[in-house]
């Protein structure tokens, strides 16, 4: 559960800055945002998601916490679960990058939660998306509701007043089109 862990992880730095403001407590974080943002990459292949097992699994395979609820679930690599939580945390990141002052880190993840949003946008089948992206595995056939959660957080940078006009202006584009359409 490290790549969905890394995620939880940005998300909630995303949420708490967003809503205190606190500036002091992310630069005392910085170096630690950095390491997020590289191993989401790292984690990532070409596509922005996890494409890599940990090398914690010795062998195996990563799964979610969600994994006995649906087979589809009981893998990271190329879950619709995980890709949808990785672009809310390239968003995340890309606002935590902004008020840092790293105009280079934040074109990246916002760069790469597009990326994202593309790929997943891409997989989908009659409007629909399927849990995994792998045509041959079981799951591809499953439909998984937390494929959603990832969408709340972008929403909650909007409520909490976190964004600037330019992500304000991204949210009502994603809300009239879908959650994850760019």
């Amino acid at each position: 559960m490290t790549q969905e862990q890394l995620c939880n992880w940005i998300l909630v730095a995303g949420c708490y800055v967003a809503k205190t403001r606190d500036v002091e407590w992310l630069k005392s974080n910085k170096s630690v945002i950095e390491a997020c943002l590289a191993s989401m990459i790292n984690r990532s292949g070409d596509v922005g998601f996890a494409q890599y097992d940990s090398t914690r699994c010795a062998g195996g395979q990563e799964i979610t916490t969600y994994d006995s609820l649906d087979h589809s679930l009981a893998q990271t690599r190329n879950n619709v679960y995980i890709a949808v939580k990785s672009w809310g945390s390239y968003q995340a990141l890309a606002l935590l990058f902004r008020d840092l002052g790293s105009a280079k880190d934040q074109k990246r993840a916002e760069e790469l939660a597009i990326k994202v949003a593309g790929v997943v946008a891409d997989q989908a089948v009659d409007g629909v998306l399927p849990a995994i992206f792998e045509k041959a595995n079981p799951g591809y056939k499953s439909r998984i509701l937390p494929a959603i959660e990832g969408c709340v957080y972008p929403l909650y940078f909007v409520k909490t007043g976190g964004t600037s006009g330019r992500w304000r202006r991204f949210s009502r584009i994603r809300r009239n089109s879908g959650c994850l359409m760019h």
